[in-house]
């Protein structure tokens, strides 16, 4: 759709980036976060003078977390895809995942997982097991490697 979207909607953007990080886009994936980063900065929908697109703001968490670290949650459970564009060289993040905190500490070369309350749990970076626990963080290398 993207060749016939006119993204007249400021959460169009955020979508976008998630969507083309997904796909493993990550360069187009950061050109839509900055376009729904800075759209009350920039103005861009010409209407920032009625108040601040709050959505959007949201959507670009959503591009942070489901795009650049590849959060999902599925039948298995909590599953990770990190990976960043060229500008972005560190992005650290926090979850709320049933019951526990678990912060993501990402870079180009690695991504580091920890447990910071709540009991231990399995989750999946690209594709392979791990088991998150207090004191005990894992570190993936970029694209499980």
């Amino acid at each position: 759709y993207e060749a016939i979207t006119t993204h007249d909607s400021s959460l169009s953007s955020c979508i976008y980036s998630i969507m083309a990080a997904r796909i493993g886009d990550v360069e187009k994936a950061y050109q839509y976060f900055l376009k729904t980063a800075r759209t009350d900065l920039d103005n861009t929908h010409k209407n920032t003078k009625d108040g601040l697109h709050m959505a959007n703001m949201g959507g670009t968490y959503l591009a942070l977390v489901y795009g650049f670290a590849g959060v999902r949650i599925k039948e298995q459970g909590l599953t990770l895809r990190p990976q960043l564009p060229q500008a972005i060289e560190q992005l650290t993040l926090s979850l709320n995942y049933r019951g526990r905190t678990i912060r993501i500490d990402m870079s180009h070369r690695q991504t580091e997982i920890a447990l910071l309350s709540g009991e231990p749990l399995s989750l999946f970076v690209y594709d392979e097991v791990y088991l998150l626990a207090k004191h005990q963080p894992i570190v993936v290398n970029r694209g499980g490697q």
